[in-house]
């Protein structure tokens, strides 16, 4: 171990490594370890800058898929223990709780809402969005590809680890009510529930469009665009990520929250 310390540390990123992972071409190998934001992706930077292995490109995707099954096991064993990640946030993405998602959404979402024509990505959510694309991920978008409403709830569910199989078929709108209709539980319409009791990471669909509650209480997000009721939303070549003002009690949304593992 002390030898693999000793050369991570004393090494660059190759150009082939910035292409397919986060990490910056000349930027310090464990750096660029410590900064990854998705266990697959620490796995990339692995595989592309230290094993270079000859199938590289198979090698890589099997060791970011054996990172990825095997980080919530080791963790449980564990006893949940984590390190930091998520920029400066120091919450850990892969821990699949409230606080790395809403960590996430900081990271990926601008903190004030814009009208329609807004579609400058944040420099993370873009970095983010480029490494979905280079590993065949999903994350909407025509004509500016992330700024779309399930892309972006996609990218946050999984990037955060709070739910990595979301939307698993990778596909728009009706594709992703599918998924939540199979594996999350279904609260009920907005105009049915109490909204009140809404949790962060609880997704709501209605024909054409998705968004999330990501809740109220993140630091410098939202907090200053009237009418803000909790909401990070995008929306198809129109919105990039933001604070959304969509509205909680819509008779159409439908709300849907991740099913609670009894063995966590």
């Amino acid at each position: 171990m002390d030898f693999l310390y000793e050369e991570t540390t004393n090494r660059k990123i190759r150009a082939t490594t910035a292409k397919y992972t986060s990490a910056s071409q000349g930027e310090n190998e464990w750096e660029a370890l410590r900064s990854a934001t998705t266990a697959s992706d620490a796995a990339k930077i692995w595989v592309y800058n230290f094993e270079i292995p000859a199938n590289i490109h198979t090698a890589a995707r099997t060791r970011a898929e054996e990172a990825e099954r095997l980080l919530p096991k080791l963790r449980s064993e564990a006893g949940g223990a984590t390190a930091s990640g998520v920029a400066n946030n120091c919450v850990d993405p892969h821990s699949g709780d409230v606080q790395a998602l809403q960590a996430t959404v900081k990271l990926y979402a601008w903190p004030e809402y814009h009208g329609p024509g807004f579609v400058e990505k944040k420099p993370e959510y873009k970095r983010a969005v480029d490494i979905a694309l280079a590993n065949g991920g999903y994350v909407g978008g025509f004509r500016y590809r992330g700024v779309d409403c399930g892309g972006f709830v996609t990218r946050v569910m999984i990037d955060s680890g709070y739910e990595p199989d979301y939307n698993s078929k990778k596909g728009a709108t009706p594709i992703q009510k599918e998924w939540l209709d199979a594996n999350w539980e279904r609260l009920g319409t907005g105009d049915t529930i109490d909204v009140a009791q809404l949790r962060p990471g609880d997704v709501a669909w209605l024909p054409g469009h998705t968004f999330m509650f990501a809740g109220k209480d993140i630091e410098g997000f939202g907090q200053t665009t009237n009418g803000w009721k909790g909401v990070a939303s995008s929306s198809l070549d129109q919105r990039a990520p933001m604070a959304g003002l969509e509205s909680l009690t819509k008779s159409e949304n439908i709300w849907y929250r991740k099913k609670v593992n009894v063995h966590e």
